[in-house]
């Protein structure tokens, strides 16, 4: 399998992927398939929580998150590739 990106996952990035912060969450949440709060990425990636929250938000609009349980009363947001070209490559 060749690493180099496809230029349909390219322009979806370009697209889709507004400053580095979006990115390393992504990268992050997709490493790790869990629930995340905002707090816990805050703290994985030193990074400020109103920040993280935005990023978090937009990541979810355009699909590529989704909401699950995480006990009563609290909910995290976990990768999930909805993007049928981003799944195809596996991206991020």
């Amino acid at each position: 399998m060749s690493s180099e990106i496809s230029p349909e996952v390219r322009e979806f990035l370009k697209a889709s992927i507004p400053a580095h912060e979006h990115l390393e969450v992504l990268l992050l949440m997709s490493r790790e398939p869990k629930p995340w709060t905002a707090q816990d990425i805050s703290a994985e990636l030193a990074m400020p929580l109103e920040a993280i929250k935005d990023v978090m938000t937009h990541l979810w609009r355009i699909k590529l998150l989704e909401t699950r349980s995480m006990g009563e009363r609290q909910f995290g947001f976990a990768y999930v590739p909805a993007h049928p070209q981003v799944e195809a490559r596996g991206c991020p």
